[in-house]
C-alpha cells in the first residue's frame, strides 16, 4: 500500500497496513537536502529537488513543499526581505488603516507574489512522485493573511477597538479584509490542486486562542475557515484530495468549533489535550494529525525517546486506526534525521499490535 492509498483508505475508515506519518517537514527537508532556504523558497525547481532528495533519506508518507507565510501576502502588497539562508522577513505592509481595504484585489496565483514558485514545485513533485506519495501543500489562512496585510499587532488592535467602540463600519471593513484574504487563499489552493496537491490546508495560527478570546475567534476567524472548507467540499465532488486545518497553540476551548469547520483533518499542537480532542474527533469524523512537540524530544531527544513519545501518542489517539502521526507544528531545521525516522518505526510497530 503506498502513501496516497494509505491516506484515503484511512480517511474512508477502511483497513490500512499502518497509520500515515506526516510530520511538518517543509524547511527541515530543505536543510536535510543541503539547499539554502533563500534558494528553496524562491526557486520552484530547487524546492522540488530538495523535497525529493529529503524523501529519499527519510521515506515518510508526504512531500511538503512549504517554507514561509508570505508567498500569498507578497501578491497582496506585503514587502519582504529575502535572506540567504533563512525565511523572509516583512519590511512593509500595504494597509496602515482599514480605509484602503477596497483598493486591493485578489491576486493571480500563477503570476503574483511567490505563489508561482510553490505551484511549480507542486507540479514537479506531482509529475515525479504524485501517484504514490502525498503532496501536502501550504495555504495561509484568511485570518492570518489579514494580519500580514496590516501587521499583526495593528490588525488585532483594529479588531479590539472595533469591538470596544461597537464600530460597525470598522467591523464591516475587517470582515471585508478577511473575505479578500479568503478568496486569495481559495485561488491559491485551487491552483495547487490543479498542479497535483493531495492535502491542502488553511494554516491559520493567528486565530489561535493563545492570541484571541473564544468569542473573537468565533466571530472573526471561524466563518472564514468554515467558508474555505465548504468551498473545498464542493471541489471534492470532482477531485480526490484531503483538507487540513492547522492552528498552533492550546485551542481546547474552541476545539469543537475548529473541528466543525468541515476540515477532513486537524493538526493538533503538543500543548492540547489529545484525549479531549480525540473524543470530539470521533463525533465530528475529523482525523487528527499530531502531536509530538517539535521543540521537545524531536529536536533535543534521542531516537529511542522519540519512539517512546510516538507510541504514547499512538496509544492515546490511534487505536481506532483513524489518526496521522505528526508534529504539532513545523520541525526545527536542526532536528536529527534519526529522530524523524523513529516516528515511522513507531507507526510500523504500532500496526503489529
Amino acid at each position: 500500500m503506498n502513501a496516497k492509498e494509505r491516506l484515503f483508505q484511512m480517511l474512508a475508515h477502511k483497513e490500512v497496513d499502518r497509520l500515515p506519518v506526516i510530520p511538518y517537514i517543509g524547511n527541515w527537508s530543505a536543510k536535510l537536502a543541503g539547499c539554502p532556504l533563500g534558494e528553496y523558497h524562491t526557486d520552484g525547481k530547487k524546492m522540488a529537488a530538495a523535497q525529493i532528495r529529503a524523501y529519499e533519506m527519510h521515506g515518510l508518507d508526504a512531500l511538503i513543499p512549504q517554507s514561509d507565510n508570505y508567498y500569498i501576502a507578497q501578491a497582496l502588497g506585503v514587502e519582504v526581505e529575502i535572506q540567504a539562508d533563512a525565511t523572509p522577513v516583512v519590511k512593509k505592509v500595504p494597509l496602515a488603516t482599514l480605509q484602503d481595504v477596497g483598493k486591493i484585489k485578489v491576486p493571480n496565483p500563477y503570476t503574483d507574489g511567490r505563489m508561482p514558485v510553490y505551484l511549480e514545485a507542486i507540479q514537479i513533485l506531482n509529475d515525479k512522485l504524485g501517484k504514490e506519495v502525498i503532496i501536502r501543500t501550504p495555504g495561509t489562512g484568511a485570518f492570518t493573511l489579514a494580519g500580514h496585510m496590516m501587521g499583526i499587532d495593528n490588525f488585532i488592535m483594529q479588531i479590539a477597538t472595533a469591538e470596544v467602540e461597537e464600530d460597525e463600519d470598522a467591523q464591516k471593513r475587517i470582515f471585508a479584509l478577511i473575505e479578500l484574504c479568503t478568496q486569495s487563499l481559495l485561488a491559491f489552493v485551487r491552483a495547487a490542486l490543479d498542479c497535483g496537491a493531495t492535502i491542502v490546508q488553511s494554516g491559520d495560527s493567528l486565530s489561535s486562542i493563545n492570541m484571541l478570546s473564544p468569542a473573537i475567534y468565533r466571530k472573526y476567524a471561524f466563518p472564514s475557515q468554515a467558508k474555505f472548507f465548504s468551498e473545498m467540499k464542493e471541489l471534492q465532488a470532482k477531485k480526490t484530495f484531503a483538507t487540513l486545518l492547522h492552528v498552533c497553540g492550546k485551542n481546547d476551548l474552541v476545539a469543537r468549533d475548529m473541528m466543525s469547520t468541515g476540515c477532513d483533518c486537524i493538526e493538533v499542537d503538543h500543548a492540547c489535550d489529545l484525549k479531549y480532542y480525540k473524543e470530539i474527533s470521533r463525533e465530528t469524523n475529523t482525523c487528527m494529525i499530531g502531536n509530538l512537540n517539535p521543540a521537545g524530544k524531536l529536536l533535543l531527544g534521542t531516537p529511542e525517546e522519540v519512539y517512546a513519545e510516538s507510541m504514547n501518542v499512538l496509544h492515546t489517539a490511534g487505536e481506532d486506526n483513524f489518526f496521522i502521526l505528526g508534529s504539532g507544528c513545523e520541525l526545527a531545521v536542526a532536528t536529527p534525521l534519526e529522530n524523524v525516522k523513529a516516528m515511522k518505526r513507531a507507526v510500523e510497530d504500532f500496526a503489529k499490535r
